[in-house]
């Protein structure tokens, strides 16, 4: 027997209660059915019991009211998804999966107090992060006129909540798509191998760490173009990548204070410059080099010691005694 709203076969059949429910979704496919599990018991032929009973059977269709509204969502989250999916030409396979994460979040409760859009978007973004696709949250953005923070802080709580493990973006899975808007021609693919390795570059620097990968993306695509003489503004960059010009500029600031800044166009094309030794994590001061979010976190946070420690200095505890 197979579920005919999400199609699973686990289907549990309650002869106590007289009901047939899937088990995954909560479907209830029939009630009130009557009970086989009628016998007689005794201890002789005179003093028995039956037990069991036979109950009244009833349309398949007799659905609760409760029924009846979480089939009326299922079917909208489901059509929602489809839409969604075929804006982004996805498979129907990750249809599927979103769908069960779907049912996931209504059974665990997190569906209360959440707009229905946003998780679908939510359940459909969790596919696409865990099959390592090139959709980015501004593309479901730019689809259902949802703002991207609204969409990342409710897909933060619903992978959270439900305990999905979602893979770090890796933000090479993007290069392609970008360089191919640039419209260079025979250049694509030259540009596209020297961003990549560029990125390859900024992951051992340690420089991609806490970054969006759109910024990363459009500093790797800035410095490829120019190293193939092709000439690309930042603003025609950022338009591209869908970023603002500053946060390019802060990455490229970033890789010019690491060990990238003094490898040439040659080493760059032949493999990165890494030649896999301790010793190219040196920057130019011969000192390691850390993360640059974790250095503007540590900025922020001796900033913060500093406010507070002269605002307890400037207080006079003579007059508070």
């Amino acid at each position: 027997m197979k579920c005919t709203k999400c199609g699973s076969v686990e289907i549990t059949f309650n002869f106590t209660e007289g009901k047939i429910i899937c088990k995954f979704c909560g479907f209830l496919f029939e009630e009130n059915i009557s009970n086989p599990e009628v016998f007689f018991e005794g201890k002789d032929k005179k003093n028995f019991s039956m037990n069991g009973q036979f109950v009244r059977k009833s349309n398949i269709n007799s659905l609760t009211d409760k029924n009846k509204f979480n089939d009326l969502v299922l079917s909208s989250a489901k059509r929602k998804i489809n839409q969604i999916a075929q804006s982004l030409k996805l498979k129907g396979s990750f249809q599927d999966e979103a769908f069960k994460f779907f049912i996931l979040a209504t059974q665990k409760g997190f569906i209360n107090g959440q707009k229905l859009q946003n998780l679908c978007v939510s359940s459909l973004y969790a596919v696409c992060r865990q099959k390592k696709t090139h959709h980015l949250l501004i593309d479901f953005s730019d689809i259902t006129q949802i703002q991207t923070n609204k969409i990342g802080s409710v897909f933060l709580k619903f992978s959270r909540d439900l305990k999905i493990k979602i893979p770090v973006i890796d933000p090479s899975l993007y290069i392609q798509r970008f360089v191919f808007r640039l419209q260079i021609g025979t250049k694509t693919r030259p540009v596209a191998m020297s961003a990549l390795r560029l990125i390859a570059r900024m992951k051992r620097e340690w420089v991609s760490t806490g970054r969006r990968p759109s910024g990363l993306c459009g500093a790797a695509i800035l410095l490829a173009t120019k190293m193939h003489g092709i000439k690309k503004t930042q603003k025609e960059i950022s338009n591209i990548v869908r970023i603002g010009d500053f946060a390019i500029r802060s990455r490229l600031r970033e890789i010019n204070k690491t060990s990238m800044s003094n490898l040439t166009i040659k080493e760059i094309d032949h493999g990165g410059g890494d030649d896999g030794s301790g010793n190219s994590l040196f920057g130019i001061s011969n000192s390691k080099i850390c993360p640059p979010s974790m250095i503007k976190f540590l900025g922020k946070k001796i900033f913060k010691n500093s406010q507070v420690n002269k605002k307890i200095n400037s207080i006079d505890f003579k007059k508070i005694s």
